[in-house]
């Protein structure tokens, strides 16, 4: 995420300026470098052989998943984020409504949550491995509870 800055404090004795090492904050700038880092995956639903999405962003660090989606004011149609390890989302300061998908180890289906709409939690979804989210609508006719899903880089 980038090199420490180096700031300038004044120390309380003396008036001394001291030198003290700032990690850099998480904007979104940041958060877009990480999970662009992460890479992307293409998501298959086995069951029903059909493509669920063609490109979802990989957040696999804390910083990627708190804020997820937030920076963005849209999803394309075959956009997405794959949240992992996850078991519950929410969607505060989110400007658009969103489906999601939870699945357990086995690339299981294990929820679907349609139209989750902003300034709401998802339930938490006991022994969920990570969470898809799509954008509204998506999820119609392609998954459902118990379907296989199969992720590619």
């Amino acid at each position: 995420m980038g090199r420490p800055q180096r700031v300038w404090r004044r120390s309380r004795q003396r008036g001394l300026c001291v030198p003290r090492q700032v990690r850099p904050g998480f904007g979104h700038r940041q958060v877009r470098a990480a999970a662009l880092k992460g890479g992307t995956v293409k998501v298959f639903n086995k069951t029903k052989g059909l493509r669920v999405l063609g490109s979802a962003a990989r957040a696999e660090t804390f910083e990627t998943r708190l804020l997820g989606l937030i920076p963005r004011t849209c999803l394309g149609a075959e956009e997405g984020l794959w949240l992992e390890p996850c078991a519950m989302i929410h969607m505060c300061f989110m400007r658009f409504a969103i489906d999601a998908v939870f699945v357990d180890r086995e690339n299981r289906v294990l929820r679907v949550i349609e139209n989750l709409r902003p300034w709401r939690f998802s339930p938490w979804v006991a022994g969920a491995r990570g969470v898809l989210e799509l954008p509204s609508g998506r999820c119609a006719g392609r998954v459902e509870e118990g379907d296989e899903l199969e992720f590619t880089p």
